[in-house]
């Protein structure tokens, strides 16, 4: 297994991202982990999604610099990955089995272990999505109001709503690897249609999350040459 690696930390929520907690504690079991293993990271990611979520922009990336120069792929934990069993093993069949959860013992990981392992990563997912439905129907019976919060897709209309929507957009925007396909499909000549399906079939999203269609190309490839081209 390659001795470089690619670190992949992921909590669920921006709040978690921004204030670091969760990450630190991932960031430390890795480095010691590569230490041990006398390894270099030679890049980290971060990312703040559910592990439910299949289409994780930043888990892309990190799996293709991985794929293009054979590095091994890291994580504290088998459920920073996904916790979807069959999610997992895709990742890991697409590494080629150079991927290191620090929390299995057993290194390259076979796929029985891997199986258990991420079994039980998917079943914390859904004994959280239990225990979250229970709380909320008992605070409905109680007659509480269960106010939600508002989506960070569709921030207030406030100025600081707007900034903040604002950066994201131009984060987006300007993300290295998706402007580096958006470029590559259009030298190509490749139709909306083509360059729509391409990009969903690499797991890439809309700004809202949504799969990519004709008008969804059109409308990245316009702001992709306002925002990127303005840096």
């Amino acid at each position: 297994m390659n001795n470089k690696y690619v670190a992949y930390m992921r909590v669920s929520t921006q709040k978690q991202k921004n204030s670091g907690l969760g990450l630190e504690g991932q960031k430390g079991i890795i480095q010691f982990f590569t230490s041990m293993n006398k390894a270099e990271i030679v890049q980290e990611f971060v990312e703040a999604e559910s592990g439910k979520e299949t289409n994780r922009p930043i888990l892309r990336e990190a799996v293709e610099l991985c794929k293009d120069n054979q590095y091994t792929l890291i994580v504290a934990k088998i459920d920073r990955l996904s916790r979807n069993v069959p999610d997992t093993f895709l990742i890991v069949q697409e590494l080629e089995n150079r991927v290191i959860a620090c929390d299995i013992p057993i290194q390259p990981i076979d796929s029985l272990t891997l199986a258990i392992y991420s079994g039980l990563a998917q079943r914390e997912r859904e004994l959280i999505s239990i225990r979250t439905k229970l709380a909320l129907k008992a605070k409905r019976d109680r007659g509480e109001v269960i106010v939600r919060k508002a989506s960070p897709n569709f921030p207030e209309v406030t100025k600081k709503g707007q900034a903040a929507w604002l950066e994201y957009t131009k984060d987006f925007y300007t993300n290295e690897v998706l402007v580096l396909f958006v470029e590559r499909f259009v030298k190509q000549q490749l139709s909306y249609s083509e360059i729509a399906d391409r990009l969903n079939k690499k797991g890439f999203v809309t700004r809202r999350n949504m799969k990519y269609n004709k008008l969804s190309v059109l409308r990245l490839i316009r702001n992709v040459k306002k925002y990127y081209l303005a840096k």
